[in-house]
């Protein structure tokens, strides 16, 4: 692989650490289901809320009508924030990493399958998703990883060409994604693990 001149991180899982044991069981306690019931049906009515076909409440109506059951008012309130505030746990290391990046010359970029909820909550919290050239979440273009035009959308805001690029994603199906579009990609398991898969690249690694 040659040295790429941008580099393209995921969100969830990759620049933020997976959604916590204790946050899991605050979404299980209000929706007033077990794990094995909800997540499932969680995961089924994703990709429309990630692409902005529903919004939170759509979201959470739609899981519901899957299992048979219903909130409203305030409980849905709380079930959309509570989901958002899961996966608002930013991996220092990995956030560290996309800085020094920028430091070397690399061009940067968030590149997410996230509902308008979640991206409000990072753009609002974390000054450093400011400081990437280029975020593209999902629910603004209408499409979702490993769909081309999410990709193409990126890589217009970051100004290069789709083989100047890598993509690191903690998804196999979204990496493949972005091979099909022209991109190098790596899928991301462990800091440590990325930091052997970029020798050879002239990039800096992250911290193991």
């Amino acid at each position: 692989m040659r040295t790429p001149a941008a580099v393209v991180l995921d969100y969830g899982n990759v620049l933020s650490r997976p959604q916590p044991a204790g946050d899991l069981a605050r979404v299980e306690a209000l929706a007033g289901l077990p794990g094995q019931r909800l997540w499932p049906a969680y995961w089924a009515e994703r990709e429309d809320y990630d692409r902005g076909t529903v919004d939170g409440p759509g979201y959470w109506a739609r899981i519901g009508d899957r299992l048979g059951r219903s909130w409203a008012g305030q409980v849905v309130t709380e079930l959309v924030r509570a989901d958002a505030e899961s996966w608002a746990h930013p991996d220092p290391v990995m956030v560290a990493w996309a800085a020094e990046l920028a430091r070397a010359g690399v061009r940067t970029a968030l590149l997410s399958n996230a509902p308008a909820d979640l991206r409000d909550l990072i753009v609002e919290r974390f000054a450093w998703a400011a400081e990437l050239d280029q975020r593209t979440f999902s629910c603004e273009v209408g499409a979702v990883k490993p769909e081309a035009g999410i990709y193409a959308h990126c890589l217009a805001g970051l100004g290069v060409e789709p083989a100047q690029a890598l993509l690191v994603d903690d998804r196999r199906a979204n990496v493949d994604g972005a091979v099909v579009a022209g991109m190098a990609g790596l899928v991301f398991t462990t800091p440590a693990a990325l930091a052997a898969g970029l020798r050879g690249t002239g990039l800096p690694v992250p911290a193991a």
